[in-house]
């Protein structure tokens, strides 16, 4: 087993929001580390990053470094007051743990698991083609995301209604209707 805080007490591992609790939950050792959402995305102080920074700072204050945080890299390198990150934060190594499930084998694990070989098939190649075409319908949220930040467009990708702007059956993002939604959707 893993290294524990002193007396088994687990770590805790504070993440941006629910879905990644759902992803770390199932990475990290739950016999170490507790991890938790800290945000709701309506967090007045800076929801979701700034929430888990601050968190795990506060904590660590009180408990000597029991307390860590993950959090998206999103496209924090290109924001002009950009100054790094706080000391016990893990940032993902691609945008966010999506991005980075979609890099690594465990990309491969998940779609070996869920995906119906008698549709998609599970080859090599086969997988690498839906690999492919993941990032072809989400490249240009991305890019979004990063104009978004940049530019301070004030658009928010927060509860987007995506089974209507992605044909899952054509492999495609209705980019039109999309940005539609996000420049007529107050954030």
């Amino acid at each position: 087993s893993g290294k524990r805080v002193a007396g088994g007490t687990p770590y805790f591992v504070d993440v941006e929001g629910e879905s990644d609790q759902r992803l770390f939950v199932n990475v990290l050792d739950p016999e170490i580390f507790k991890v938790k959402p800290v945000a709701n995305g309506k967090d007045p102080q800076g929801g979701g990053k700034k929430a888990v920074q601050r968190t795990v700072s506060d904590i660590n204050r009180n408990r000597r470094n029991s307390c860590l945080g993950i959090v998206d890299r999103d496209y924090d390198e290109y924001a002009p007051d950009f100054s790094g990150y706080n000391e016990n934060i893990l940032v993902t190594d691609e945008r966010d743990s999506e991005c980075m499930m979609l890099s690594t084998a465990a990309f491969n694990r998940m779609y070996t698991e869920w995906v119906d070989g008698q549709k998609l098939g599970y080859s090599r190649t086969e997988r690498e083609e839906v690999r492919n075409k993941l990032i072809k319908v989400t490249r240009p949220v991305g890019l979004l995301r990063l104009l978004n930040s940049s530019l301070k467009w004030g658009m928010s990708f927060k509860e987007l209604p995506w089974e209507e702007y992605v044909d899952v059956n054509q492999w495609e993002l209705k980019i039109d209707g999309l940005i539609r939604f996000l420049v007529n959707t107050p954030s």
